[in-house]
């Protein structure tokens, strides 16, 4: 191996690079970027942004790493609006609403208060998915197994 001449190693630096120029990113990108390399579903990720909007916002757009936990107390501690609680109907006030229905609607209610599907599960049923006899419906769902009710009171 032959050396390398002495005036090589002096003052020669164009082994080393340059600083990059990394652009500023904001606090919600960086926060997004970290719940993404933690593989968080994106719903998650649409939560905690959201809540940590809310959560700026209420301080008046201050930067959290200004903040401690005396504004999260304070934003935690605030008079919340009042909500509506959903009213859950008897059994009889369930039928009569789903008697006022025309079809394909009455068949959707009665599916959804049956079989207990949800809205969307009932929008995409197929009619190879349902089985009706005279007193059960069967309804199938993507594993191949199903639920069972009464149909009809």
């Amino acid at each position: 191996m032959v050396p390398f001449p002495e005036s090589h190693w002096h003052g020669a630096v164009d082994d080393i690079p340059p600083p990059l120029q990394i652009p500023k990113v904001g606090f919600l990108q960086q926060l997004r970027a970290a719940m993404r390399g933690r593989n968080l579903a994106y719903s998650t990720e649409q939560t905690y942004v959201h809540w940590i909007r809310a959560f700026i916002r209420f301080h008046r757009m201050r930067h959290p790493a200004e903040m401690g936990s005396a504004e999260v107390d304070k934003y935690l501690s605030r008079p919340k609006p009042k909500r509506r609680v959903p009213q859950v109907l008897t059994h009889r006030e369930a039928l009569q609403i789903i008697s006022h229905l025309n079809s394909p609607f009455s068949v959707m209610a009665r599916l959804m208060y049956g079989a207990g599907l949800r809205l969307m599960e009932t929008c995409r049923l197929r009619v190879k998915d349902v089985a009706t006899t005279e007193i059960y419906t069967h309804v199938l769902n993507r594993g191949g197994r199903g639920v069972v009710s009464p149909i009809d009171d």
